[in-house]
């Protein structure tokens, strides 16, 4: 759901499509909180943004991660987490934990399809 034009709305898009706007930084503000652990963000903090509307981005911790992207990545099909904006600019070890973070939600995405 997006707040656009004074409510809620849902909004759909393809994955790929959706991807190409995802990008993983640092919390610059040390304000806000991940959407799916519910968890505040701490100044220097990595989390991935996606966006909620024409200007505004939610945030998820990468705890939240692999319960938030199974699904677009198992419908984005073979996707590079490299690609992501903003990746070349982590540095090694946080380059790691994000593709840690991506492969766990990989597993989930390939593991709820059997369950199908």
């Amino acid at each position: 759901e997006i707040f656009a034009g004074g409510r809620f709305v849902v909004s759909w898009c393809h994955a790929s499509c959706f991807l190409q706007y995802v990008a993983i930084s640092y919390n610059t503000s040390g304000r806000g909180k991940c959407k799916v652990t519910e968890s505040d963000f701490t100044k220097g903090q990595l989390r991935l943004g996606y966006p909620t509307g024409p200007e505004s981005h939610g945030w998820v911790s990468l705890a939240g991660i692999p319960s938030f992207m199974p699904q677009v990545l198992a419908a984005a099909g073979n996707f590079d987490v490299e690609s992501l904006k903003g990746f070349a600019e982590l540095t090694p070890a946080d380059k790691a934990s994000v593709l840690e973070a991506m492969r766990c939600s990989s597993r989930k995405s390939k593991s709820n399809k059997k369950a199908l």
